[in-house]
C-alpha cells in the first residue's frame, strides 16, 4: 500500500474539495438492546444500561478521534479535506461538529487510518493548533483525557528488538503501542527505536525499566526519552499546564496552626437553569507572610 492509501476495494480518491464533501456518509452498524420497563427513583423517571451494553454501543466508534482546537477552529470542509489529503487516509473521514464549538469528531473506518490520525507529530490545521484524543464513552467535552499519543525513543535498544510484536511487549510498562516510525521499521537508524504510544500523562513518566529479569547478566535497564511530553493538571483535567500553574479559583484560609492554606475549588455551574454544587478538590499549605 502506498502513501496515498491505494488498496483493494478502496474508493477512488476525490479530485477536489467539492468531490470530497459530496460523498455520502454510511450508517453506523446498529447495536440492539432489549426494550425494558421505565424505572422510577423517588418519583423521577430514568433509564439505565449495563456496562456490557455501553461497551457494545461504543464498538462502532472505536476508530473515532476528537480534535480540540486551541483557538477558533477551521471550517468543517477545510478540516475534512486536510485530514484526507495530509493524513494519507485509505477511506474518506466523516467530520462533524460537537457541542464545544472548538471540537470536531473525526470518524475513521479502519485501524490503519486511525493510527495515521492519532499518531500525527504536527497538530495544526490552517495554522490553528489542536489536541487529539481517542474518543470513548468516558470522554467529557469540558475536560481532557489523560491518555494521549506520545512519541518516545528507546535509547540503545538493539535492532533485533525492532519487530512490531517485540515493541508491543517492550512498551507495555509505558502505555499502549500505536506504531513505530519508518527508520525503526526499516532499521535504518540503529541507535534506538522510536515509537508512538498511548500513555497516561497524569502519572509520573517512567524514564527507565528492565528488559529481562532485573539484575541478571542478560538483562538491562532500558532508558526512555520522551518527546514533547504534555503537561496535565489533575485539578481541572486539562492539558497545557500543571497543578502549580492552574488558574482555577484559589482561596487562602488560615488554620488553627497559624498556617495559610490554599483551597482549590471548581466554580459553580448551571445545569438546566439550576446551580450546581462547588467541590473542593485539593489543598496545599502556604506559610503566612
Amino acid at each position: 500500500m502506498d502513501a496515498a492509501g491505494a488498496a483493494v476495494g478502496a474508493p477512488a480518491r476525490p479530485r477536489s474539495y467539492a468531490d470530497l464533501v459530496a460523498q455520502t456518509p454510511q450508517p453506523i452498524p446498529e447495536v440492539e438492546v432489549p426494550l425494558r420497563p421505565l424505572k422510577m427513583f423517588e418519583g423521577v423517571p430514568y433509564v439505565s444500561f449495563t456496562k456490557e451494553e455501553i461497551d457494545r454501543s461504543a464498538q462502532p466508534f472505536k476508530f473515532f478521534l476528537v480534535l480540540k482546537f486551541l483557538r477558533r477552529r477551521p471550517s468543517l470542509d477545510n478540516i475534512r479535506a486536510f485530514c484526507w489529503w495530509h493524513w494519507g487516509l485509505v477511506f474518506q473521514p466523516v467530520i462533524s461538529a460537537m457541542a464545544n464549538p472548538r471540537s470536531v469528531f473525526v470518524c475513521l473506518s479502519n485501524e490503519e487510518d486511525f493510527i495515521k490520525g492519532f499518531s500525527r507529530e504536527a497538530f495544526e490545521i490552517d495554522g490553528v493548533p489542536y489536541r487529539v484524543f481517542h474518543w470513548s464513552p468516558e470522554y467529557v467535552e469540558e475536560q481532557e483525557l489523560a491518555f494521549v499519543p506520545v512519541w518516545i525513543f528507546l535509547l540503545g535498544l538493539p535492532p533485533n528488538y525492532y519487530h512490531e510484536s517485540f515493541l508491543r511487549n517492550i512498551t507495555l510498562p509505558l502505555g499502549q503501542f500505536i506504531r513505530r516510525d519508518n527508520c525503526t521499521r526499516c532499521a535504518t537508524r540503529t541507535d534506538g527505536a522510536r515509537v508512538c504510544i498511548k500513555m497516561d500523562i497524569s502519572k509520573p513518566p517512567m524514564d527507565e525499566f528492565w528488559i529481562g529479569v532485573p539484575n541478571q547478566p542478560s538483562s538491562w535497564l532500558q532508558a526512555v526519552v520522551f518527546e514533547k511530553l504534555p503537561q496535565f493538571c489533575m485539578h481541572c483535567c486539562m492539558q497545557g499546564h500543571n497543578l502549580k500553574m492552574c488558574s482555577r479559583e484559589r482561596t487562602k484560609i488560615q488554620g488553627g496552626d497559624g498556617k495559610l492554606r490554599k483551597i482549590w475549588g471548581r466554580k459553580d455551574k448551571k445545569i438546566d437553569g439550576k446551580a450546581g454544587c462547588s467541590k473542593e478538590v485539593g489543598t496545599s499549605e502556604v506559610q503566612p507572610t
